[in-house]
């Protein structure tokens, strides 16, 4: 052990506390500073929050000597072999491990946008799809009038897509849009009637399929940033 110097460092270097990996502070290049004992590994030295520190030996320039009292030698930090803990929080993990909502809303609301739009140009009654299909069917099932209802749905399905890639997540708006596909889709089951389902085909599931997703997706979530 050696009596108090001075000492300066090249480039910023960490202050540790008694277990050598906590960072406490740190020393910082064009400032002198006070180690008020040392040995060949660590330098020891007062933090301005008043707890004692330590610092490589090779990270820091000595200053010439000047006289100073001997303080009672601290006890050196032993070399821990496990790597410190990181304290910052996992954003992508909750505090027991389980991964939020907002790191899978974004899947959910993508495949809610490619069931609603594929859906379109799936079959809905034998050879139709939804392109073939006039908006005021939707209403009515005699209307014939343009224009084609598909067109309204894959708005819907633009839409999701936009909003599984937005900075604030709203799902709200996401729940709105997932129920536009399924009202449409039932006011033709409903106007129908019985058999619906003997003539109905994929391309009208899909599509409910695809509102569901938007309908009953995580309620909370927030921008993944990876």
């Amino acid at each position: 052990m050696t009596n108090e110097f001075r000492f300066v460092v090249d480039e910023p270097t960490d202050v540790v506390g008694q277990d050598g990996a906590t960072v406490i502070g740190q020393v910082t290049p064009g400032t002198r500073y006070r180690a008020v004992s040392s040995d060949e590994h660590w330098i020891s030295m007062q933090s301005p929050a008043g707890e004692l520190g330590y610092v490589l030996a090779r990270r820091i320039t000595r200053l010439p000597d000047q006289p100073a009292a001997t303080p009672p030698p601290p006890t050196p930090p032993q070399l821990s072999r496990t790597p410190a803990v990181s304290s910052s929080t996992d954003e992508s993990k909750s505090a027991d491990g389980v991964k939020p909502a907002g790191s899978i809303r974004r899947p959910f609301t993508l495949a809610a946008a490619a069931a609603t739009g594929v859906g379109v140009f799936l079959p809905w009654f034998e050879d139709l799809n939804a392109i073939d299909i006039s908006l005021g069917v939707f209403l009515d099932i005699e209307a014939v009038e343009d224009p084609a209802g598909g067109y309204v749905l894959l708005a819907i399905a633009a839409a999701l897509a936009v909003l599984a890639f937005s900075a604030t997540w709203r799902p709200g708006l996401v729940r709105l849009l997932g129920f536009l596909p399924i009202a449409m889709a039932s006011s033709i089951y409903v106007q129908f009637g019985d058999g619906f389902f003997e003539y109905a085909s994929i391309g009208w599931y899909v599509t409910v399929a695809g509102g569901l997703l938007a309908l009953f997706g995580p309620k909370r979530g927030y921008l993944n940033r990876s």
